[in-house]
């Protein structure tokens, strides 16, 4: 769970040149960062989530390609908005 909750919060890996390069963020401010956020991630996956057995259920339900999809839906939609 650590690694897929670190490789998510490093999705954002399009935009980190961009943030470097224009001394927004030193590399170590992001890397620092992306681990936060991968920690906050997994500590409300783990207990928060974990409490609420009926939206975990839920959310085991809905196919992978459904999730993929709807994010390829609405980002494409954002491209023009």
């Amino acid at each position: 769970i650590i690694s897929l909750t670190t490789l998510g919060a490093l999705d954002e890996i399009s935009y980190f040149p961009a943030l470097i390069m224009g001394k927004i963020f030193s590399p170590m401010e992001l890397c620092i960062g992306a681990l936060l956020a991968s920690v906050i991630i997994l500590c409300v996956i783990v207990f928060f989530l974990g409490q609420c057995k009926p939206l975990v259920d839920f959310l085991d339900s809905i196919p992978l390609y459904g999730i993929v999809g709807m994010f390829a839906v609405v980002l494409t939609i954002g491209l023009f908005f």
